[in-house]
């Protein structure tokens, strides 16, 4: 089984690692999202880190090591995030903030946090739900806080009244 250490670093978009940077500039440019470097509001960078613990794992897939790279972008419309293993070309997912929720997770043992985001995601036809793994800094509660919040700004919850029959107020 291979051992995973994260960890999470709030910066600028153009701080990324450069296939992650590339991938979302082209998703901007594509989706007509205006320019990453003045449209973001928020963004943060996770370097995963899987290591090998020998044993039978490392037998059935050698060269299990390896580093991974995910930078996470927020604007008051989309919350974007691509990854990338070290050398290769970033995969990119973005998500509207109306049509999703996101919430905090955060791990029993490892005390990592998670964004765990659910909804149309990615052009997707029905609702996705997933979770990004962040680190266990402060950095990452307090992005994943400010996706929540950019939520509630973008696609506010509307107060249900009672129907009169059932002893609302009208």
């Amino acid at each position: 089984m291979a051992k995973t250490i994260r960890s999470t670093r709030t910066c600028t978009v153009t701080q990324l690692k450069p296939a992650v940077l590339r991938g979302i500039r082209e998703y901007f440019k594509a989706h007509e999202l205006g320019d990453p470097e003045t449209e973001i509001i928020a963004c943060c960078e996770t370097v995963t880190e899987r290591k090998s613990s020998g044993g039978l794992g490392d037998l059935l897939n050698p060269g299990s090591d390896r580093i991974t790279y995910t930078g996470l972008v927020l604007t008051v419309r989309e919350l974007v995030w691509a990854f990338a293993d070290e050398g290769a070309e970033a995969h990119v997912v973005g998500a509207d903030l109306i049509y999703i929720n996101a919430q905090m997770t955060v791990s029993l043992f490892s005390k990592e946090v998670g964004l765990q985001v659910a909804g149309l995601i990615g052009g997707s036809k029905g609702n996705v739900r997933g979770v990004i793994g962040l680190g266990s800094e402060p950095e990452a509660q307090q992005f994943c806080e400010a996706v929540s919040a950019a939520i509630k700004i973008a696609n506010p919850q509307v107060k249900r009244k009672w129907p009169a029959w059932m002893g609302g107020k009208e």
